[in-house]
């Protein structure tokens, strides 16, 4: 997410998800299953996937923001309003310093390698 930096990615995911246990009770049915599928991509991405690629959690990145924003928005509450605006601004941050390196201008597809795009896989057809 944070530009392929894994351990960026990890910290931020694992805080997020520990937050969300904080606030169990508080949260509502979306944003449970927000939870739901954040730990189902990182279960199969882990069992299932031999080399980690970030198209495969893709699936992802929407949920992880959504309740990223929710629980911003619900430490309003119980820490001052400067530091739930700082956090919103360091995650805005991270992903347009990281911005590039998501390969969204690339001619082949968002983190495809080269060649897979269709006239690439056509030359390799038989």
């Amino acid at each position: 997410m944070f530009g392929g930096n894994l351990y960026i990615t990890a910290g931020f995911i694992t805080g997020i998800l520990l937050l969300s246990a904080y606030f169990w009770r508080k949260l509502n049915i979306s944003e449970k299953l927000y939870i739901l599928q954040i730990v189902l991509v990182v279960v199969f991405s882990v069992f299932f996937v031999r080399q980690m690629i970030t198209h495969y959690a893709i699936s992802s990145f929407v949920p992880l923001i959504l309740l990223s924003a929710a629980l911003f928005y619900r430490l309003k509450g119980y820490i001052r309003k400067w530091f739930s605006a700082a956090a919103i601004i360091i995650v805005v941050i991270f992903l347009f310093i990281n911005f590039q390196s998501y390969g969204l201008a690339e001619n082949h597809g968002w983190t495809m390698a080269k060649g897979w795009n269709l006239p690439g896989v056509e030359k390799w057809r038989c």
